[in-house]
């Protein structure tokens, strides 16, 4: 437009559009982010335009059909990147704070774990200085789990009977097995009002049969069980002492007492007798005694008269003492 009235001819327009070819159709074009399909849409205008031959094409440029990035899927990418980063950022600074805490639960372990050993170790003293102390003291120790129905014997309880530890079975049954049939309903029964509360505490005196089917007696002792909220006796321990040198004594003491108050009454008896035959003979010696005039006697005679006379003074004194003797035992 505007040809006419500017005077311009053909050959002026077409240098100029040779010159516009030149500056803006260069024989090297960068693509950049533009997709193929807007190239085609510039070649139709120049076509349109009559700046490029009808027939000309895309293929002498030098083009990546390589798809490009908008301006929109650019910035999608800093976000995700930045996102991304943030993402590392809170992982660093939390595997960070997680080492922090994982450190400081690791000390707290190490602390609680050598706490726990040195718990350990104080108890494993303990029992050793109580197993020292039993064995020393001979004292059998019997600890029974009632809830869960376990039962322990420590080795004296064991040794005391005579049995090898590994001999015997830690069950209650073995306890019951050993006692003394004549003994066994009496110390059931009194184990049972120990565990239901009708009685305060468990002391009774029992044979048990030892390996060499002997009886020896064993003092069992126990006091305050463990109990569960509702009372119920949930565990119970107790010791037991060997009684039968001790027994044996008492029997042999009560066996001599029996013996001694036997020669007692056949003493008392002797006693009795002899009091009560003497007592005559006495009183017709001093009657007799009586009858002579002292004064009439002289020189040894005399002397043998006070001594007869002493003598019944001696044996009456005597039979009153033992008179008052046996008065006293019958009272």
């Amino acid at each position: 437009p505007g040809v006419k009235e500017r005077g311009v001819t053909k050959a002026e327009l077409l240098v100029e559009a040779e010159d516009m070819r030149k500056l803006i159709v260069h024989d090297i074009v960068e693509i950049g982010h533009m997709n193929e399909g807007r190239w085609n849409h510039i070649l139709d205008i120049y076509k349109s335009l009559k700046l490029v031959s009808p027939h000309a094409r895309l293929d002498g440029f030098v083009y990546s059909e390589s798809k490009g990035f908008s301006s929109d899927v650019i910035r999608m990418g800093i976000i995700l990147s930045v996102a991304v980063l943030l993402v590392l950022l809170i992982i660093i600074l939390y595997s960070i704070s997680l080492r922090a805490s994982v450190r400081k639960r690791t000390l707290q372990l190490e602390k609680e774990i050598e706490q726990r050993k040195r718990t350990q170790e104080q108890l494993r003293i303990s029992e050793e200085r109580l197993e020292m102390a039993t064995d020393a003291a001979e004292i059998g120790i019997w600890d029974w789990d009632i809830r869960n129905n376990t039962i322990y014997f420590n080795d004296m309880w064991k040794i005391m009977l005579g049995y090898d530890p590994g001999e015997l079975d830690n069950k209650w049954e073995t306890f019951t097995m050993l006692l003394h049939p004549d003994e066994r309903e009496a110390i059931e029964k009194q184990y049972n009002d120990y565990m239901t509360r009708k009685v305060s505490s468990y002391q009774v005196m029992m044979r048990m049969k030892t390996r060499e089917n002997k009886w020896k007696w064993i003092l069992s002792i126990s006091k305050s069980p463990l109990r569960d909220e509702q009372g119920e006796t949930i565990r119970a321990a107790g010791i037991h002492i060997d009684m039968d040198d001790i027994k044996q004594k008492e029997m042999e003491l009560q066996e001599l007492t029996e013996e001694l108050m036997i020669s007692n009454k056949e003493l008392q008896q002797f006693a009795y007798i002899t009091s009560h035959n003497l007592r005559a003979p006495v009183a017709n010696l001093r009657s007799l005694t009586w009858l002579f005039n002292k004064e009439e006697l002289a020189g040894r005679n005399k002397d043998i008269f006070d001594k007869i006379n002493l003598s019944i003074d001696k044996l009456s004194s005597t039979l009153e003492d033992l008179n008052e003797i046996l008065s006293s035992r019958v009272h």
